[in-house]
């Protein structure tokens, strides 16, 4: 009994002597397993389903869609007075200007999303360039992916103009976001990547309009278009923009690039674009509007860097598998 009792305690005593494991949420060089994984891929539908999602975005539905900002519930993205997209002239910021675009109106319009028990909605997205089938767009993640659960017969309208689609609409077969992205926490990295299949007559999103470049780890101190949906102006039918604006880090969080623009709900998602060299109209997507600030004075978005940079690969990679 005793030589047991004796093994016992020496077995123990070898245990207590091990090195304590390295807690499983950093690697042996300090750093986060997150960043070491792939960007999160959805795929939404295939050729069998476009007639479907082509039929059910009739002009009325179009117009009746409910921003996705505003629809969204406490506690996630869209919530409260400062939710993604929210903000009036009278919160201390600027209110969207009225004189022609400086930019290819064509290559920005309206997403719609159809979420099964939950409705419609509507988000601003953005043309770019990339993949096989010039069939790229982005828009902010938490249009993409919340709370209120898988989309589906979603489309893309370019040049949308109250329940007009004068270039189509654009069936959503897929799309990536970045591996840190957080629907119940969407301030970091709120940008999503998407790929279309061709509209009624065959077009891909690169046949009907300009296609906007794209370019990661930029300074976010420069001159910009913020563009969207928004209604701050009592009216998300049609697009507003403020071009010329001065844009700057945001002194909340340096991964997000801000400006004083206020669009309103309706314009997550839209477009920050900055002019390509030589060229004096906007034409290069460095970021989306991912919304207010909690003091609701000036919009925010994700300045792209290397986890968009991973989910607009992956985006261009699958697009030319469907």
């Amino acid at each position: 009994m005793k030589r047991k009792l004796v093994s016992v305690l020496l077995a123990a005593l070898a245990l207590a002597a091990l090195p304590l494991a390295a807690p499983h949420s950093a690697n042996a060089t300090g750093a986060s397993p997150e960043a070491g994984r792939p960007p999160a891929v959805v795929k939404v539908s295939d050729l069998s389903q476009d007639a479907t999602a082509l039929a059910y975005w009739t002009p009325a539905r179009m117009r009746a869609a409910a921003a996705a900002d505003e629809a969204a519930a406490p506690g996630t993205a869209g919530s409260g007075p400062n939710s993604p997209g929210s903000g009036s002239s009278g919160s201390g910021g600027v209110a969207p200007g009225q004189g022609p675009p400086l930019f290819d109106v064509y290559s920005i319009g309206k997403l719609f999303i159809h979420r099964s028990h939950h409705g419609d909605f509507s988000c601003t997205a953005v043309t770019v360039s990339g993949g096989r089938r010039n069939n790229l767009a982005a828009t902010a993640a938490h249009c993409l992916k919340d709370h209120n659960g898988p989309l589906a017969r979603a489309t893309y309208v370019p040049g949308y103009f109250n329940g007009t689609e004068p270039v189509g609409q654009f069936p959503l077969r897929g799309y990536a976001l970045p591996n840190q992205y957080d629907p119940y926490n969407p301030g970091k990295h709120d940008a999503g990547f998407m790929y279309f299949g061709q509209n009624c007559c065959g077009k891909n999103l690169g046949d009907v309009s300009n296609q906007n470049g794209i370019r990661f780890h930029d300074n976010p101190n420069q001159t910009v278009a913020l563009a969207g949906y928004g209604n701050a102006q009592g009216n998300s039918q049609r697009l507003s923009d403020c071009t010329g604006i001065q844009a700057y880090s945001d002194p909340d969080d340096r991964t997000r690039i801000a400006t004083n623009c206020l669009l309103g709900p309706g314009a997550s998602g839209g477009p920050l674009l900055i002019p390509s060299s030589g060229n004096h109209r906007y034409d290069i997507l460095i970021s989306v509007n991912h919304g207010t600030t909690h003091s609701g004075n000036r919009q925010v978005g994700p300045l792209f860097g290397t986890q968009e940079k991973a989910a607009f690969d992956q985006a261009v990679a699958d697009s030319a598998n469907f």
